[in-house]
């Protein structure tokens, strides 16, 4: 996983999530196969819950260390 700052500065820049294929590109390309986008969509959740169970984690690091 990329850090969140880098996903965040990449989306912010690209306006689009990296691996996912941008508007344009899909529209130069005559549209993405469904096939392929239900790929890419489930490594991008696999992706976001991975990103949660850091968080948590962190969280949890923070909650121990306040009492």
């Amino acid at each position: 996983l990329m850090p969140l700052s880098d996903l965040e500065n990449f989306i912010e820049e690209e306006n689009h999530l990296p691996g996912i294929p941008s508007a344009t590109e899909m529209e130069a390309d005559g549209g993405i196969a469904l096939g392929e986008m239900q790929t890419i969509l489930v490594k991008k959740i696999e992706e976001a819950n991975l990103y949660i169970l850091q968080l948590n984690k962190r969280i949890e690091e923070l909650e121990s260390k306040l009492k």
